[in-house]
């Protein structure tokens, strides 16, 4: 008795869902819930799961923490800080040969300095096997495992009684409740110059 033909099954087309790659190379995807009260919910996974979306709804938009939180937001519309202004802090920053793990973001309408808790960076990671003669590979898996955390340490923020173009500065209080210390104010560049090489030492907690 002949058996029948095989038929091969055509396979189910991938379903299309927004992606987003993260800083350290992570791929999420954009889902929907329900929240206890009925209303939509936007949340990104790891994995492709039910309530999966092919686009982001209008009024949202992807954030990511500086510590590789992915979520969902309403939309912030445009920042009053200028992008020249932030890249002014990194500039300024890189010429610290100490803080050369320090990230500078802007969130919200502030400019934040944040200093590593722990872990490895990218240029941690190819000096260290360039020294130890280890496979990088093997280093990103541990880096993997212990990924960088930040803490923010500084932020400038645009003194709106102040010059146009003038910030006030804070640094982060850890005493009591914590929290943030004004320090002084003035235009971004001199005033950046000032206050960042106090970053990681003894001095920043003495200015005030």
């Amino acid at each position: 008795m002949s058996r029948p033909p095989l038929r091969l099954v055509p396979k189910a087309p991938e379903p299309k869902v927004l992606t987003h790659r993260t800083r350290r190379g992570h791929i999420y995807y954009l889902h929907q819930g329900i929240t206890k009260k009925g209303a939509p919910r936007y949340f990104f996974a790891k994995t492709i799961g039910e309530g999966a979306l092919a686009e982001m709804p209008k009024g949202f938009e992807v954030a990511e923490s500086i510590n590789g939180v992915v979520s969902v937001r309403r939309t912030t519309g445009s920042s009053v800080i200028p992008e020249a202004d932030v890249q002014h802090v990194r500039d300024e920053l890189a010429k610290l040969p100490h803080l050369s793990r320090h990230v500078v973001e802007r969130k919200g309408d502030a400019i934040f300095v944040h200093e590593p808790e722990a872990g490895l960076s990218g240029n941690d990671l190819g000096a260290l096997a360039r020294e130890l003669g280890v496979f990088r590979s093997r280093l990103e898996a541990f880096a993997e495992r212990h990924p960088t955390r930040y803490t923010p340490v500084m932020k400038f923020e645009p003194d709106l009684v102040g010059k146009p173009g003038s910030y006030a500065a804070f640094r982060m209080t850890y005493r009591g409740s914590g929290g943030w210390t004004l320090l002084s104010a003035g235009m971004l560049g001199p005033l950046a110059r000032k206050l960042l090489p106090h970053i990681g030492r003894e001095s920043l907690f003495e200015l005030t």
